[in-house]
């Protein structure tokens, strides 16, 4: 399946009735971010971990030595915590306003464009790609 489905179904959720959609379009538009960013790094050749996934899939793009890149990484991370929020707690209010899920679906939007604006195999992508193995 292509990720960024997920990223169509958020946008579709984020519009929708109530507080289940608003949450659910928070967690479909990070887990597009997610898997986009991690079939992004497996064409690079890196494999995904057994456990802790998540924050070695931030580790590496803020080991890439690119902005762009390292500035994902660091939202990423922000971006985890308000999936989070939105799957698990549900005393958190925040997560049911629909503006933040509209908000969700536009950062994946933009984090993703970061990854797409990295043509594989082009000079960028190489120089990400040597950061990130000797940070491994």
């Amino acid at each position: 399946m292509n990720p960024r489905q997920f990223l169509h179904l958020a946008a579709e959720m984020a519009e929708g009735p109530g507080p289940a959609y608003w949450r659910s379009a928070i967690s479909r538009a990070y887990y597009a971010v997610f898997n986009t960013t991690e079939e992004f790094l497996a064409r690079m050749g890196f494999l995904s971990p057994k456990k802790d996934y998540h924050i070695i899939l931030q580790r590496r793009l803020l080991a890439s030595k690119d902005k762009e890149l390292e500035s994902m990484g660091s939202d990423l991370g922000d971006f985890h915590v308000k999936r989070i929020r939105a799957d698990y707690k549900m005393q958190d209010k925040g997560s049911e306003n629909q503006n933040n899920a509209r908000a969700a679906v536009r950062e994946a939007e933009r984090m993703i464009s970061i990854l797409d604006s990295c043509p594989i195999h082009g000079e960028r992508w190489k120089k990400i790609k040597q950061a990130i193995q000797k940070m491994e």
